[in-house]
């Protein structure tokens, strides 16, 4: 919260000193009070906080009064360990290669949401990178019975090995920049489509060419480059091995902010499903950067640079309508 404009009163967590359940209420009542009044919530998931009866009711409420939920799911969970319909809510994986910008879209998403200011500076993405190293090295506080002392003793010492790490790693962080050399993304096909000029133009910024072979590419995976477009039947069969290796190209050569992957949380944020439903698709547009003002941009009206908006690209030129819903639906099957 460390770069939103947002008073410490306005703020409940029930697990931190300053902002917890004030004296002389009810748990229950003062719960129901605050998520009535509250507009976002951000759930904090760990394997501890699922055994409790409290989270899942915060949880299951907030859900049901059509809060902003943003979940950030602690190690060793996914969405799928989340109740109920909340495992289909776009959240932060803290295992995720991208976590952090994730976490950033979250913050930023909970401030549009808000009508507040929020503001990037060094402070702000120093608290974010402790917040993600912390949470990365949470371990349960259940106590496993079946463990003699000395294991137990071992675990601990092990686990204390883990945050001396941590430690160092922050103090290299805080150290001049050193050059890094980049994650080499395996260009996996199940069509035997070869990925290598995608990635080359992704890695070079030439955006509008990496958006044009992208099409280029998808209908050699569909075997539809005869036919020259995709309809919602050829997305819907689109090979998965081959649209995660796109998504994750665009993903790594624009640090998180388009792809497939983008489009579709930020689809899923404002309430889409496959289902039409047009006050949700143009506010989804104007997100984007695919209309202005109320009107629709021309695909040589686009942005074909990294300060585009959020998810503006890939377009390719099949992102229509149905196959924007189309695609969106396979992108969540295919990374489940």
């Amino acid at each position: 919260m460390a770069s939103l404009d947002i008073q410490y009163a306005q703020i409940r967590c029930t697990s931190v000193p300053g902002h917890q359940l004030p004296f002389g209420t009810s748990i229950s009542e003062q719960l129901k009070k605050d998520l009535n009044n509250t507009t976002g919530l951000i759930a904090l998931i760990t394997k501890d906080s699922l055994l409790s009866t409290w989270v899942l009711f915060e949880l299951g409420s907030a859900w049901s009064r059509d809060k902003l939920v943003i979940p950030i799911v602690g190690p060793g969970l996914s969405y799928e360990n989340l109740p109920g319909p909340l495992k289909d809510y776009p959240g932060v994986l803290i295992n995720d290669e991208y976590c952090s910008y994730r976490l950033t879209d979250a913050i930023n998403q909970l401030a549009d949401t808000l009508n507040i200011a929020h503001q990037n500076n060094a402070n702000k993405d120093y608290k974010k990178d402790l917040f993600i190293n912390q949470l990365k090295a949470w371990k349960s506080n259940q106590s496993d019975p079946d463990l003699s002392l000395q294991q137990q003793v071992e675990k601990l010492q092990q686990q204390l090995v883990e945050k001396e790490s941590i430690i160092a790693q922050l103090k290299q962080q805080l150290s001049p920049p050193t050059v890094k050399i980049g994650i080499e993304i395996e260009l996996k096909s199940e069509r035997g489509v070869d990925y290598t000029k995608l990635r080359d133009l992704l890695a070079a910024g030439e955006w509008k060419e990496a958006d044009t072979e992208t099409l280029k590419v998808m209908l050699q995976a569909a075997n539809r480059t005869s036919q020259g477009y995709l309809d919602a039947e050829d997305i819907d069969n689109f090979p998965c091995e081959d649209l995660r290796t796109i998504n994750q190209l665009w993903l790594h050569y624009s640090k998180g902010k388009f792809g497939f992957s983008v489009q579709a949380d930020n689809y899923r944020l404002l309430g889409g499903t496959r289902e039409y439903n047009q006050e949700v698709w143009e506010k989804f547009c104007d997100r984007v950067g695919w209309r202005n003002g109320g009107s629709w941009l021309s695909y040589n009206e686009l942005t074909f640079n990294i300060d585009a908006p959020q998810g503006h690209l890939p377009k390719c030129k099949i992102l229509y309508l149905v196959y924007c819903l189309s695609l969106f639906s396979r992108v969540k099957t295919c990374n489940q």
